[in-house]
């Protein structure tokens, strides 16, 4: 199958070359130092970390942790795929002069779309918001430099970041609404007065235990709440 190749648009270009005129040695340090937190391998180690951690906490920390693995987990294999059928040239090969000012080349040269740091972000910022909504816009800034480190360092057009970020977020969006569908397929009633049904507590972030009953038009089945999902 020919692979799909994609031209850089003209504010891609200006954008890289406006980075590559306004960076040196200490301005690419310091942004790949940055890039490091949405790395594959930091953030699988993380997520696995937290998810064996969270096994034997209490069931919202155990639920958060299951879909944050979930997600994590599908945010590094779908760039992968796509860079499978994507050509795209990255700009560290393309607009950096002679003199490279500090500019590394990353990865392999026809791998920039889309930025798989960006899609790791866009898909844990959005789990991570909606976890902990009374912290998502801080969640967003700082998922938002560290995506800009991606152009910063020339690894990627900006247009592959950006795309990246709204991958990340659809993936997260369908892992929930696959984590509720199995959940609900799972929900068996149990004695009323059981502590085993969650219920939704706009005090308690996402999702919190109530007592049983039967799933609502609004409400929640098994381990995971329909807000999820919506």
């Amino acid at each position: 199958m020919q692979n799909l190749s994609l031209e850089p648009t003209s504010p891609d270009r200006f954008v890289a070359k406006a980075a590559t005129q306004h960076t040196n040695h200490l301005i690419q340090n310091a942004a790949r130092t940055a890039t490091w937190v949405a790395d594959a391998h930091v953030l699988g180690a993380v997520a696995a970390i937290v998810w064996l951690g969270s096994r034997g906490g209490g069931q919202r920390q155990r639920t958060v942790a299951d879909h944050i693995a979930t997600t994590v987990a599908a945010a590094v294999i779908a760039p992968k795929l796509i860079k499978k059928v994507v050509n795209r040239t990255r700009p560290d090969r393309v607009v950096v002069g002679p003199d490279r000012q500090g500019v590394k080349t990353s990865g392999k040269p026809h791998d920039s779309f889309p930025s798989g740091h960006a899609v790791h972000i866009g898909a844990l910022v959005s789990a991570l918001s909606r976890a902990y909504p009374e912290k998502r816009w801080h969640l967003r800034a700082v998922g938002a430099v560290v995506a800009g480190t991606r152009v910063a360092v020339l690894a990627h057009w900006s247009t592959d970041v950006i795309a990246g970020l709204m991958i990340g977020i659809l993936l997260e969006k369908g892992v929930r609404h696959v984590l509720a569908f199995e959940s609900r397929r799972r929900w068996v009633p149990s004695n009323i007065g059981e502590s085993v049904y969650p219920a939704r507590n706009p005090n308690f972030g996402a999702i919190d235990l109530g007592r049983v009953a039967p799933p609502v038009r609004d409400g929640c089945y098994g381990r995971i709440c329909v807000d999820w999902a919506t």
